[in-house]
């Protein structure tokens, strides 16, 4: 399967039906966890719901929201295009 086909007919419908602010946050409580076990210091965190991805900063990691550009409709958002 072509990479174009995979998003466009797979991931992104997916992503249309799951992904919400509560899905967001807690995937990256999960991720944040994970990587200050392992040393990480520093990460960017890049999607759709930016004030649910907020881990708040602590001594150990820190955190760099930004949005995504993508040509696609973003769950619970009008066409970003």
């Amino acid at each position: 399967m072509q990479l174009m086909d995979w998003l466009d007919n797979k991931i992104m419908p997916a992503e249309q039906k799951w992904v919400t602010p509560e899905f967001t946050k807690d995937g990256t409580t999960l991720a944040a966890a994970e990587m200050i076990r392992s040393g990480t210091t520093c990460f960017n965190d890049m999607y759709f719901f930016p004030e649910a991805s907020y881990v708040p900063q602590s001594k150990t990691i820190t955190s760099l929201q930004f949005l995504s550009v993508i040509n696609w409709l973003v769950p619970r958002r009008s066409n970003v295009s």
